[in-house]
C-alpha cells in the first residue's frame, strides 16, 4: 500500500490549482474540477490519506496517482514521486538540479511580432504562486530547456507556453502550448489573423540553419527542440501540412520529413512528399521514431541523444511519392 506524504500532496495541490479549500475534519482537499467546463464550485475532492479523488460533477474518480499523472502528464513512477516522496522534498530537489543544471540565460530583446499580454520569460515567473514550479516541472518533465519560451499567465492566451518563431533575432510569429487544467481547450493556438501572419506563412527553427544540407522536419516544435538537443539540424512546420510558403522558404534544404508515428503523420508523409516533389524538391528522405512512442519529445524522455541519433541513422531512408504509395497498399 501506498503511503502518502502529506507535505508533498498538499504541495503539489497547491502549486496545480489556484482556489483550494480543505474540509476541517476530514482532510480532504477541494479544488474545482478538472473534468467539467470552467468549475467554480470545487466539485473534485482530493482525499490525501486514502490517495484518491472523485469529481461530484462527473462522477469521474480514480487513485491520486492517476489524477497526477493526467496533470502532469508523467509516467506511474514519477507521479509516485511527486506525493508519495519523503520530507526531502521530491519535487523541489529536482526543480533545484533544473536550475543548477541551467544558468540563468539573458532573454532575448523582443521585436517584430508582439506576444499576448502578460507574457513573461519563464524564469522571471513568481516562484510565490506555484506557477514558475507548474510550468518549470512541465517542461522538466520533458527534458526541455527554458531558455527562449516564455508563459501567459493571464489572458485569452493564459497557461498557455508561448514558443516564438525567431527569424534574423525578430519574432515573426509565435504559438501557444496550453498547459492548463481544461481538458476541452485547443491545444496549441498562435495570433489571431489580425497581426497578418499565420501559421502557414512560417517555420520554426530551434537554432540558426546555413539554408543547405539535411534538415529534420517535424510536426511539433517542442519534437523539433527535442532533434536540436539531440544536435541535428531541424525545424517544425507547426502541424501536418505544408503550405507554398513554408516550402519556398525550405527550398534548398535536403528535406527529412520526421513525423508523428500516428496514422496521421503516416498520410502526411505521403501527402508531403507528393507536394514537395511537384514544388521540385529532389533526394527526399523520411524517418519516424520507434512506433510505441508517439513523438520525438517522447522517445527524448526516456532515451539519450546518441540513441535518438544512432536511431535515426539506421531508419533513415530516400523516399519519393510512388514508394510510400506502394509501401501504403502492402
Amino acid at each position: 500500500m501506498i503511503e502518502y506524504n502529506p507535505d508533498t500532496v498538499k504541495e503539489w495541490i497547491e502549486s496545480r490549482f489556484d482556489s483550494v479549500r480543505i474540509a476541517p475534519k476530514s482532510g480532504e482537499y477541494y479544488v474545482n474540477s478538472i473534468f467539467t467546463h470552467d468549475d467554480n464550485g470545487h466539485h473534485l475532492y482530493i482525499n490525501p490519506v486514502k490517495g484518491v479523488y472523485q469529481c461530484k460533477k462527473s462522477s469521474k474518480s480514480g487513485t491520486l496517482i492517476d489524477l497526477v499523472k493526467l496533470i502532469d502528464n508523467c509516467s506511474w513512477e514519477d507521479a509516485k514521486e511527486l506525493v508519495a516522496g519523503n520530507d526531502l522534498r521530491q519535487m523541489e530537489k529536482r526543480l533545484e538540479k533544473f536550475f543548477n543544471d541551467n544558468p540563468v540565460v539573458k532573454p532575448k530583446v523582443l521585436t517584430g511580432l508582439p506576444f499576448p499580454p502578460n507574457t513573461f520569460p519563464i524564469q522571471s515567473l513568481s516562484s510565490i504562486t506555484g506557477t514558475r514550479n507548474k510550468v518549470i516541472n512541465y517542461l522538466v518533465n520533458r527534458k526541455l530547456p527554458i531558455h527562449d519560451l516564455y508563459y501567459c499567465t493571464t489572458g485569452e492566451y493564459a497557461d498557455r507556453i508561448i514558443i516564438p518563431y525567431w527569424y534574423n533575432d525578430t519574432v515573426r510569429y509565435w504559438n501557444g502550448r496550453y498547459i492548463g487544467h481544461r481538458l476541452k481547450a485547443v491545444r496549441y493556438r498562435g495570433p489571431d489573423g489580425t497581426c497578418g501572419v499565420g501559421k502557414s506563412d512560417v517555420v520554426f527553427y530551434p537554432k540558426k540553419t546555413n539554408g543547405k544540407g539535411k534538415i529534420y522536419l517535424t510536426e511539433g516544435e517542442f519534437d523539433s527542440i527535442s532533434l536540436s538537443l539531440c544536435g541535428l539540424p531541424t525545424a517544425a512546420i507547426g502541424g501536418k501540412e505544408l503550405s507554398t510558403k513554408q516550402m519556398a522558404e525550405l527550398f534548398g534544404y535536403t528535406i527529412v520529413l520526421a513525423f508523428d508515428t500516428d496514422k496521421a503523420g503516416r498520410d502526411a508523409v505521403i501527402k508531403s512528399v507528393k507536394e514537395l516533389e511537384s514544388y521540385g524538391f529532389k533526394d527526399l528522405y523520411r524517418v519516424c521514431c520507434p512506433e510505441h512512442f508517439k513523438d520525438w519529445n517522447e522517445m527524448f524522455i526516456s532515451n539519450t541523444p546518441k540513441d535518438i541519433v544512432d536511431w535515426i541513422k539506421t531508419n533513415e531512408k530516400p523516399t519519393d511519392y510512388f514508394k510510400l504509395v506502394l509501401d501504403s497498399l502492402f
